[in-house]
């Protein structure tokens, strides 16, 4: 079984208590009578949620806020509204995992820090600028903008958000495998939150701080301390959810010291927290981990017990990514231990539902690229809107001086005051020709400029979709033929007897069905290379291994990162590790976007 037990470094804090809904979002908007008032509101509510999130109906959710926001944003000139509104839309890119838009609003959020001299402002803005590039990976730009809002924060005297912004610096050096930097930056945030007696702050961090350990040789002492201190802290705190993540953490410790005992009592506890709060994710992760567990200790109908009733939990329904997790689970676990007949038909459940969640995902990338596209049209709205009150103002300028010049020459010169009113009136009328002649330019031009991205994205989402489906056809055809030829050998060591030798057949007939294609990564490799030529023999010189080079191909073919995770079986924060490493072979630039440069090649 290739799963195994992890550094889980985010606390996951969860409720029973879902996120607002859409309809009581507005019904609350329609309450309030001021547009900024309106603006921060949506901006409040959407600090609820979290960051990444795995529900279509809370992304559509945050989607919908931010949309709302942009456009009352139309109606206000002020800096810190128009950036609430922008920190929205960069919010909802993250949700989606479109993380260079995420860093694209990052930037606009960065030229309203030139406008506003409140330093509690700009340091808020300079955080959410460090967000963006957090997501995307560019590790040099996040560290310099989480300082700067760092100074301001300890300029200000703010120690809770110098404490918070410390934390932040932790988990991205965890992310750059430079943990003991992080675990100086945990630390200045533990002194804090210790200081004032926050025991849930606390045992997150500490929590963090064992993370940080777990991933140095030789740390596996401290690591246990700070997990137990994370437990410790979690008891005294006010949610049991906070034990969670280091007791898993702990366990997988326990395991590598082959204390299976302490170890289950630990992931059992995490898996009853999570299933008594819903929260499916956790559930699910746990479970597999419970799983491994018994593995380890050769119980495998325990395991394979635990397995099936998460498969069966009535809220595991309607969630395909997790019942995928747990297929792939149960799939590992029958490779292991040579159950051909159970294996066959696990692989049919998973390629089926594989292929009903790739459609939906492809689905659900296209809505949010109309959104992305509804929003940047109504951006260009807001200028040319701009342009329109700055010309008319002007207007109504020159003909106000016009007529107070009229009036002050009127008891001189009454033959000059008629003809000053003639030419008044012919500018006039010249001024609202002009104007009505800019109108209609500006119109047509926004319909040509409109028509042309209209048409750009069409082809650009039709060229997507039709890469998107040349790959993942090709990867799964790769990981359907590997499993299938896995069972094909199981299948010649069975022994057969005249009582099992007809379901033996039928199992060997169902393979045969199933293997299409050739079954190694070599003529896969041939294929991907008639699609993009020399694409291998460009990296054979930096020193890449087999691995890299097969996650360096899943970039090329533009799977996202949670998909890259799914196929290379590690976990979506092992990508991110992954990728940083890949770039310093490559002797990227910390600024330089990795997929960018493999799309080039």
């Amino acid at each position: 079984m290739s799963i195994v037990f992890f550094g889980v470094f985010i606390s996951t804090a969860f409720s029973k208590d879902r996120y607002p809904t859409q309809t009581q979002i507005q019904a609350q908007l329609d309450k309030i009578t001021s547009d900024t008032a309106k603006i921060s509101y949506l901006h409040n509510t959407a600090k609820q949620y979290q960051m990444e999130l795995d529900t279509k109906e809370d992304k559509e959710t945050i989607s919908f806020m931010a949309l709302k926001a942009m456009e009352l944003s139309e109606n206000t000139y002020s800096a810190r509204y128009k950036y609430l509104a922008l920190s929205l839309m960069q919010q909802s890119m993250i949700t989606y995992q479109r993380y260079k838009k995420a860093q694209e609003y990052g930037l606009k959020i960065l030229e309203f820090t030139k406008q506003v001299k409140d330093a509690d402002l700009q340091a808020e803005m300079y955080n959410a600028v460090a967000t963006g590039y957090f997501y995307s990976n560019d590790w040099k730009n996040y560290f310099f903008y989480q300082l700067k809002s760092l100074r301001l924060y300890e300029s200000l005297g703010q120690e809770a958000n110098v404490a918070s912004a410390y934390s932040s610096l932790g988990k991205a050096s965890y992310y750059t495998n430079e943990p003991k930097e992080g675990v100086i930056y945990i630390h200045k945030a533990l002194t804090y939150y210790e200081s004032v007696a926050d025991n849930d702050k606390v045992a997150d961090l500490c929590n963090d701080m064992g993370t940080l350990f777990m991933s140095q040789e030789g740390g596996t002492d401290s690591a246990e301390f700070y997990l137990n201190k994370s437990i410790l802290y979690a008891k005294k705190g006010t949610s049991e959810n906070l034990l969670t993540t280091p007791q898993f953490n702990l366990a997988g410790i326990y395991v590598g010291q082959k204390k299976y005992t302490q170890a289950l009592e630990l992931v059992e506890s995490a898996l009853k927290t999570a299933k008594n709060a819903e929260n499916m994710n956790s559930f699910t992760l746990y479970s597999v981990g419970l799983s491994y567990v018994y593995t380890e200790m050769k119980k495998y109908k325990e395991a394979e017990s635990v397995l099936q009733n998460a498969l069966k939990d009535s809220q595991i329904e309607g969630t395909p990514y997790l019942k995928i997790q747990i297929y792939k689970a149960l799939n590992e676990l029958y490779t292991q231990t040579g159950d051909a007949t159970h294996n066959v038909e696990i692989l049919q459940k998973y390629i089926a539902l594989r292929d009903s969640v790739f459609n939906e995902e492809k689905a659900e990338a296209v809505t949010q690229m109309k959104v992305e596209y509804d929003t940047e049209k109504k951006e260009q709205q807001i200028v040319v809107l701009e342009d329109r009150v700055h010309t008319r103002n002007w207007l109504i300028g020159i003909s106000s001086l016009a007529g107070i010049l009229a009036l002050g020459l009127l008891w001189i010169y009454r033959r000059a005051f008629r003809l000053q009113k003639q030419l008044t009136q012919q500018q006039q009328q010249a001024f609202e020709q002009q104007e009505k002649t800019m109108k209609l330019e500006q119109q047509t031009l926004q319909a040509q400029k409109e028509l042309a991205e209209q048409k750009s994205l069409t082809l650009q989402t039709e060229m997507e979709s039709k890469q998107r489906e040349l790959t993942a056809a090709t990867m799964f055809i790769q990981q359907k033929n590997e499993l299938l030829e896995s069972l094909q050998q199981q299948i010649k060591e069975v022994s057969v007897s005249e009582v099992n030798q007809k379901q033996i057949h039928q199992i060997s007939q169902t393979i045969r069905r199933n293997m299409n294609f050739d079954d190694d990564w070599d003529k896969i490799k041939i294929h991907f290379e008639g699609v993009h030529p020399d694409f291998f023999d460009k990296l054979s010189t930096t020193g890449l291994t087999d691995h890299e080079l097969r996650h360096c191909a899943y970039i090329k073919m533009k799977f996202n990162p949670k998909e890259i995770a799914s196929l290379l079986n590690i976990d979506v924060n092992s990508v991110r590790v992954s990728r940083y490493r890949i770039k310093k072979k490559l002797g990227l630039e910390a600024e330089q976007d990795l997929p960018d440069y493999i799309g080039s090649i």
